[in-house]
């Protein structure tokens, strides 16, 4: 089965730090202990995220069971990892998007947007706008493909290598 980016959802995050962390650091990070290493074919179903090296970047990606976007946790989670790395979280659904961008600890852009079934489209936030942004905010339909293009304007590398799939552990005894 060929994973490619979309094959993921919209919720993304990528990291970057000298040394990259390892992809036990993230899961621990984002509070996902209880996952273990999958095969690719385990893609598509339950819970899983999947973990791909992007040059000097890591990315993580949501499943189609939205594993970490809908976790409580997750953003505080993301606030404490970008104190050590530099962090690209996009989250794109049919009409809303959300980013985070921190570099060397600081957030240079967090915004969301929130319309309910595509009407009257709110956003709040903080930071300068990003190169893009602009043209999304008119757009009726929010595509993975625009946020990802304002990652790319922001230097973040997008195009992912070797994928890996993590999934809760299966209790044996269930």
């Amino acid at each position: 089965m060929a994973l490619t980016l979309n094959s993921c959802v919209g919720f993304r995050v990528y990291v970057r730090r000298r040394p990259l962390p390892s992809d036990d650091e993230l899961l621990r990070a984002l509070e996902l202990t209880d996952y273990e290493s999958k095969e690719l074919e385990f893609w598509g179903r339950e819970h899983h995220v999947v973990i791909g090296d992007c040059g000097s970047w890591k990315m993580i990606a949501d499943g189609p069971c939205f594993s970490i976007c809908n976790k409580q946790a997750t953003r505080p989670c993301l606030r404490e990892l970008a104190r050590s790395c530099d962090i690209f979280m996009m989250n794109a659904d049919d009409y809303d998007y959300e980013i985070a961008y921190f570099v060397d600890s600081r957030p240079v852009r967090l915004h969301r947007t929130q319309s309910c079934f595509g009407l009257a489209q709110r956003g709040s936030g903080s930071g300068v706008q990003l190169v893009g942004e602009a043209e999304l905010q008119s757009q009726d339909t929010v595509y993975l493909t625009s946020l990802l293009r304002i990652a790319g304007e922001a230097g973040v590398e997008t195009a992912f290598a070797n994928p890996r799939v993590y999934g809760p552990r299966r209790d044996e005894n269930a």
